[in-house]
This record gives structure tokens, sequence and C-alpha cells, in this order.
């Protein structure tokens, strides 16, 4: 009996592995699904519904993780959540493109934007810093924003983005410059003319070019003044007087 059953028992388990082992033939309707997905993605993004848009691509990418559209969906969905001001998830969402896909022919892209992610984040920390009066604090999002470009431009110098991440960059070291000077008044404000000082030579040595840099010699004057270093302040003087002759402090006396 059982000789006779095995053939048949066979046969089948033949057919079976047949049907499961021919991915091939669910290639055309999985494609069809996944390019549903990611037109309903784009409906929500032009209807401005950018949250929505981001879990509609996180849903393609998980259940369709290779392919034409999630490779694009994983592009759209940095911007997704960039304009759903999840400036957070959209810069894990560049640096995952990055590391996964470093020589892709978009990945300026989410260099870019994840960039302009760190920058927003940066300066809504600037912005809580000057309403709190957290002066000791470092914003580091600017820093790191400043770095990605830099990252970029090294990369791709020829990238569409350039000239806007340069624009950036010139924003982020005029920014920067400004943290560091309100960390001096933060010292002054205190008392701590040493601490005042050492921050204002780095803007200096660090920020040239940065409206920054006046006001951060000011300091030097007025610091060398209170910790009585006259030579040092002549130093300073002449430069200010040199770089920025009409500055009110060369109108003080002492």
């Amino acid at each position: 009996m059982i000789k006779l059953l095995l053939p048949a028992f066979v046969t089948v388990l033949i057919a079976l592995i047949g049907c499961a082992g021919n991915p091939a033939a669910d290639e055309p309707e999985q494609g069809q699904q996944a390019a549903t997905l990611y037109d309903k993605a784009h409906e929500l993004l032009d209807a401005g519904d950018y949250a929505a848009a981001a879990k509609r691509l996180e849903d393609l990418q998980a259940q369709y993780p290779f392919g034409p559209y999630s490779e694009q969906a994983q592009l759209d969905i940095i911007y997704a959540y960039y304009k759903a001001d999840d400036t957070a998830s959209a810069v894990a969402a560049a640096e995952r493109f990055i590391r996964f896909n470093p020589r892709h022919a978009k990945v300026a892209y989410a260099y870019y934007m994840k960039g302009v992610a760190q920058q927003e984040q940066g300066l809504g920390f600037i912005q809580s810093l000057l309403r709190m009066d957290r002066a000791k604090r470092d914003p580091e999002p600017l820093r790191q924003a400043f770095y990605n470009f830099r990252s970029l431009l090294e990369a791709h110098p020829e990238s569409r983005y350039g000239d806007d991440a340069r624009r950036r960059m010139a924003q982020l070291r005029d920014l920067l410059a400004q943290h560091e000077l309100q960390v001096c008044q933060y010292y002054i404000r205190r008392g701590a003319w040493v601490a005042a000082i050492n921050r204002a030579r780095s803007i200096v040595l660090s920020y040239a070019g940065t409206p920054a840099v006046a006001e951060a010699l000011h300091v030097l004057l007025q610091g060398y003044q209170h910790i009585e270093l006259p030579a040092l302040k002549e130093d300073v003087r002449r430069v200010l007087r040199l770089n920025y002759p009409h500055h009110p402090a060369l109108a003080e006396s002492g």
C-alpha cells in the first residue's frame, strides 16, 4: 500500500515545491502593489500630508525592501520627515541611505538633506538659547550640519546642491561665531574674564571674516583691561584700529 501511494505523494510534493519556488511568477503583482503604494505616498506628499506620506513610504520599504520603488522611497522619506518637522527622523533616514548606498547616483541629495535637517535642529536650539540663556550648551546640530555640507562638497564638488551648501556653510559659520560670542557674554556677566578672553580668542582664530570677530576683539580689549595686561590690551587695540577703524570701542578711554 505504501509503495503504491509513494509515487503519487512525490508527484504532489514536487508540484508544491515548484509553485513555492517560482518567485518570478509573483514579481509582476508585487511590482504593481509597490507602484500603487508609491503613488499613494506621492499623492499624500502633493497634498501636504507629510506625516501620512512618511508612514506610507515606511510601509513600502517594509513590504517591498528591494526594487526601484523602495530605493526611491528611501530618498523621498527624508523629504517627507523634514517637511513634517521631524528633523531627527529625517537625519536618521538620510544617514541610513548614505550608509547603505554610498555610491548611489543620488547620494548627494541625502547628504544635502541631512545637512538641511541638522541646520533646522540647530536653529531651534539657538532660539531656545536666546529664551533660556543656556549659553554654556553647545549647538552641536549646527556644527554637524557644517561638517556634513563640507563632506558633500568634498565628495561631490559638482553637485547641483553645491552652491546652496556653500551659502548655508557661510550662514552656519556666522551662527556658530555668534554663539561663541554669547558664551563670552555669559562669562562676562559672571565676572569670569579669563574664560571670556579664551572664548574671544577662539572666535578670532576660528571664525575670521564673520561679524562676530569685531565684537570678540572688543571682549579682548575689555578682558585685558580687567585682568590688568596693558601690553596685550594695546596689541588688541591696534588690531581693532587696523581692521575696524570705526568701531565704538576705539573711542573708549583707558
